[in-house]
């Protein structure tokens, strides 16, 4: 395939023959990504949508969530200097502490249960204007790692974000048949994600426009709303 996995992160087949890609279990301290061995030009930008399912926790709220991230391919594949960024709410693309990020991390949208990747805390930089305390159920955008640190523990930014959204990210137990994922729009369980990250010009350079939308059952909420990423 075209994708590599990570950490934590397995392909699972419940129910059988329509299983999912799982990032984690619940447990504590893990991290697993999943990323695709196909390098693109900056110049093209991206647009995808993927549906997601968290259940099952023992924190309040449930913790941590994830990151859809870019970085730079230019010597970063899989098993060749690639390492995933630090666990909790780092969200496995910012430094945590003394924890590094990602390898060659540019953008990391974090899809935030718990509340740490939008604020300034486990030694991450920068957060959502004013709030001091944990920001859950909201989407962050974190800029690119510190060249210039090979530890990969400064930079990774926080560059812009929703406030906390009106419905919760993660479900909080799971359905019947353990680990299924919710796939009826129908259900107020169902989440989808929408991820735009479109080229434009301005002022003759190439910069990102950012939107990110957000569905739970029928209805769909703009989280970032065309957020210029340099």
């Amino acid at each position: 395939s075209g994708f590599a996995l990570g950490g934590s992160a397995m392909l699972t087949n419940y129910p059988a023959g329509d299983g999912a890609l799982r990032l984690t279990d619940a447990t504590s301290g893990q991290a697993g990504y999943t990323i695709d061995k196909q390098s693109f030009v900056s110049t093209q930008g991206f647009s995808i949508s993927f549906e997601f399912f968290s259940y099952g926790t023992t924190t309040t709220p449930p913790a941590d969530g994830f990151s859809v991230f870019l970085v730079d391919a230019n010597g970063t594949t899989p098993g060749n200097g690639f390492s995933i960024g630090a666990v909790g709410g780092s969200l496995g693309y910012a430094q945590r502490d003394a924890e590094p990020g990602v390898t060659k991390g540019y953008l990391g949208i974090g899809i935030d249960e718990y509340g740490n990747y939008g604020i300034a805390s486990e030694g991450k930089t920068g957060g959502y204007p004013g709030r001091t305390t944990l920001l859950p159920n909201a989407v962050s955008l974190r800029g690119p790692y510190n060249s210039a640190d090979a530890s990969r523990t400064t930079g990774y930014a926080y560059l812009a974000g929703s406030n906390i959204l009106p419905f919760n990210l993660a479900v909080g137990t799971s359905p019947t048949n353990q680990g299924s994922r919710v796939t009826d729009p129908n259900s107020p369980d169902y989440r989808k994600a929408y991820i735009n990250v479109i080229p434009v010009t301005t002022n003759g350079s190439i910069v990102y426009k950012v939107t990110i939308r957000i569905q739970n059952g029928q209805s769909v909420t703009t989280a970032v709303n065309n957020v210029l990423v340099t």
